[in-house]
């Protein structure tokens, strides 16, 4: 019998783990079939590069769905839903996961798709996983920013503060933060292990808040625990990993905050200009 425990056990911690596809590679041998089959169902849109971003898609869906028990033992294996995922006709995605007896993780990802063909007999599937709650954001509390790691450590991804002092830059970016925190800007996402925020960081213009920000931070709220913490800045375009932090709390990608879709359709769009002048 397949029990959440065990389960849990074999796919480790998601809080101390410094990457959570590592926690989905231990776990499973992700089959590329049923990898393609996954993106070729479900609504079309922009993985990223060799599908990384579903690959962390999955990984954190599957988390959720162990975690919350809905997993339907089928067989020698079991079947989950593919986190919100649904094809174009509105009807729900599944992954079929059975033992692994070629490699040293003891699953394999075998197939992808509505579920009709997953068995030879009717079986009810499981409903998809409950995205967790977000910690609620406290209007106008302190902001301790890592000054030294932002500002010194990475000072490539805000060399337009450079010419300010360090007292200044922190002010900035506080600022900026609070702004965004009051026009509720902010984005919930699953940030190692828990669900935090990004928000964005409008420093050279406020005026469209649609677009691209200058740069993007996660926000640590600690429930009952204060000041919010901001531990690094992103450059929207050229560090894209909190896209795939991101992505798994809605259903489809438009209903992500506009800046986003704008920042991840601007690295894409990047990424590709770069990749036809290095051919």
């Amino acid at each position: 019998m397949i029990n959440k425990e065990d389960l849990l056990e074999q796919y480790g911690s998601p809080r101390t783990r410094n990457l959570l596809r590592d926690c989905l590679y231990s776990f499973s041998f992700i089959t590329q079939k049923a990898l393609n089959k996954l993106n070729e169902q479900s609504l079309q849109e922009n993985w990223g590069k060799e599908l990384d971003v579903l690959k962390k898609y999955i990984a954190i869906t599957l988390y959720w769905s162990i975690e919350q028990e809905k997993f339907l033992e089928y067989k020698d294996g079991f079947i989950v839903a593919a986190g919100l995922l649904r094809n174009r006709y509105n009807v729900p995605l599944y992954l079929k996961f059975e033992p692994n007896q070629r490699d040293d993780q003891p699953w394999r990802l075998t197939d992808a798709g509505t579920g009709e063909n997953f068995s030879d007999e009717e079986v009810e599937l499981p409903p998809p996983p409950e995205v967790p709650k977000a910690p609620e954001i406290p209007l106008g509390n302190e902001i301790v920013i890592s000054d030294e790691h932002i500002l010194r450590d990475n000072v490539g991804r805000v060399e337009f503060l450079a010419p300010a002092s360090t007292v200044t830059q922190i002010c900035a970016l506080n600022g900026a933060i609070q702004w965004s925190i009051y026009k509720g800007l902010y984005q919930p996402c699953w940030y190692y292990g828990k669900m935090q925020y990004f928000i964005p960081i409008y420093l050279k213009s406020q005026e469209n808040i649609t677009t691209t920000p200058d740069l993007i931070a996660p926000l640590e709220v600690r429930e009952g625990k204060i000041p919010l913490r901001v531990r690094t800045v992103m450059n929207p375009i050229r560090q894209t990993t909190y896209y795939s932090n991101i992505r798994p709390v809605v259903a489809r990608a438009d209903q992500l905050q506009p800046w986003i879709i704008s920042s991840w359709n601007e690295a894409m769009l990047s990424q590709n200009e770069m990749s036809d002048e290095d051919d």
